[in-house]
């Protein structure tokens, strides 16, 4: 069999420039999803970059249609594939925001649904892939089309950050890492690293750190001034356009509407900052407590890694329901939310209002926290892995690539929460399982900084990420992809390594 790639481009365009590498150093043949903008889309319309031997223009064809969805042959898709479509309906922010342009009707969503469906099986029927490449799971789409993919033997290259910042992967599973031996325990490297030595690695690969250095990133990637230019591209190329407001992300994104959702905005975030500054704790005391640390929402790991555990406020009152008398939950807020929509302040009120539950400033960092606490509990974010290299056990929700550590508990039952806490106070972390864990994340990963990457392309492209519908010409993407030709090169090897890694093996991502 050809080894034929089918590749999901979009915004952030690393694939694109994926594409140009592996196809200028290996032999494979390439087809493409372009998810992209209708005015972006003249230069895929035009290049001469990259020869795709078919090309799907996602936005063009996923159109919701004034027809009631076909149930029966979205009864049938189920079957066929195994997938459970509202699974995948409610990973997708745009049907759930809260602050909404357009609040879509069940007809409205499953005829998305259908539309996708029909799409990717008359995709993967006519290009016939031995390989999807695409990065983690950026939207619900991109998660439907892996999971058929998974269903029918096609062999999946997710290109991801890890847990550790500035490193990158590709893998088969969002967040699980890849082994094409037996077990983690594979991947043991003999090397014998102190707690000491540990602790100054994971600050090396800190995604704290990363994180900051994103959240900073999103604080200057453009000037007033360029946001001005962009908010005027925007009217320009988008809210006259109607192919732009037919596509359904887009619906009701009228400019007053626009005006309106940014006005909400600008009030939640100066509320959220004054209750913030009122009612977070800036000091830990000497108590003993036990740490819980918010994650992004919305972000993939949550959508996707544990869809049945995404209510946070719901998990950290059963934690604090759980506690033994003498602990107390402290609770801090992910950094990076204060760079999005935010949470509404009645969300920390309700924390505040639990008596032995406490949120802690984000001013304090991750690292004091854990060495002062006594366990960590977590739906299944990295804080749960760090926690483990200053000696402290863990709680889990949900799947994560770390959870083969003995110190790392999933909770499978609800009621078995009290027993779970007991469990973690009374276990010590064993060295050498996070020298196992240090030396799998490393061999099956290689450094790159993924996110430096896609906020170049935002920059060069789309006023820093604020507006992509753009205009694109093919020569100042020769120079971004020429500018950025080692970061690509590299990212064309590690999947041509991944595709030979297949070859020689009977690792199966069938479901």
């Amino acid at each position: 069999m050809d080894d034929n790639l089918l590749i999901w481009i979009n915004v952030d365009m690393v694939h694109f420039g994926l594409a140009r590498y592996i196809q200028q150093k290996f032999n494979y043949k390439s087809s493409a999803i372009i998810d992209i903008q209708d005015v972006a889309k003249d230069f895929f319309l035009e290049q001469k970059l990259v020869a795709f031997e078919k090309t799907w223009y996602y936005r063009d064809i996923i159109k919701i249609k004034n027809k009631k969805p076909d149930i029966a042959y979205l009864e049938n898709f189920e079957k066929k594939y195994k997938i459970n479509l509202w699974e995948i309906v409610y990973s997708e922010t745009i049907f759930f925001d809260d602050i909404r342009f357009h609040t879509f009707s069940y007809d409205e969503i499953l005829s998305v649904i259908e539309s996708e469906c029909r799409l990717f099986e008359q995709i993967l029927d006519e290009a016939k892939p031995s390989y999807f490449l695409t990065n983690a799971y950026a939207s619900h789409s991109n998660h439907l089309l892996c999971k058929m993919c998974q269903r029918l033997g096609i062999k999946i290259l997710m290109y991801t950050p890890i847990r550790l910042g500035y490193r990158a992967a590709i893998t088969s599973h969002y967040d699980i890492l890849d082994i094409f031996d037996t077990s983690p325990n594979s991947c043991a490297s003999g090397i014998s690293r102190s707690e000491v030595e540990l602790q100054n690695y994971l600050d090396k690969y800190s995604i704290v750190k990363h994180n900051m250095e994103d959240a900073a990133r999103f604080d200057k990637r453009i000037t007033k001034f360029q946001q001005i230019k962009a908010i005027l591209q925007f009217m320009k190329f988008s809210l006259s356009n109607k192919s732009y407001l037919e596509f359904y992300s887009n619906f009701g994104r009228t400019l007053p509407q626009i005006i309106k959702r940014q006005l909400k905005l600008s009030v939640r975030k100066y509320r959220r900052s004054s209750y913030v500054d009122k009612h977070f704790i800036r000091q830990l005391g000497s108590e003993k407590f036990v740490y819980f640390p918010l994650q992004v929402e919305p972000e993939r790991v949550l959508s996707f890694g544990s869809p049945y555990y995404y209510n946070q406020l719901e998990l950290l009152t059963l934690v604090a329901k759980a506690l033994p008398i003498g602990y107390k939950l402290y609770v801090k807020e992910h950094p990076m939310m204060y760079t999005t929509v935010g949470r509404d302040v009645s969300f920390y009120k309700k924390i505040n209002s639990l008596p032995n539950v406490f949120l802690v400033h984000t001013s304090i960092p991750p690292k004091e926290i854990l060495k002062k606490s006594s366990i960590v509990a977590t739906i299944n974010g990295t804080a749960a892995m760090e926690a483990a290299f200053y000696g402290k056990p863990s709680i889990i929700f949900g799947d994560a690539g770390y959870s083969f550590l003995p110190s790392v508990h999933k909770v499978k039952n609800l009621d078995d929460l009290p027993k779970v806490i007991h469990t973690c106070l009374e276990q010590k972390v064993v060295l050498s399982t996070l020298n196992l864990l240090v030396d799998y994340l490393e061999q099956n990963s290689f450094e790159f900084d993924s996110r430096k990457l896609e906020a170049d392309v935002a920059k060069w492209f789309f006023h820093g990420g604020y507006i992509g519908n753009v205009e694109i010409l093919e020569s100042d993407m020769n120079k971004f992809l020429e500018s950025h030709a080692t970061e690509f090169k590299k990212l064309a090897n590690e999947h041509a390594k991944k595709i030979e890694q297949y070859k020689q093996s009977k690792l199966d991502n069938t479901v």
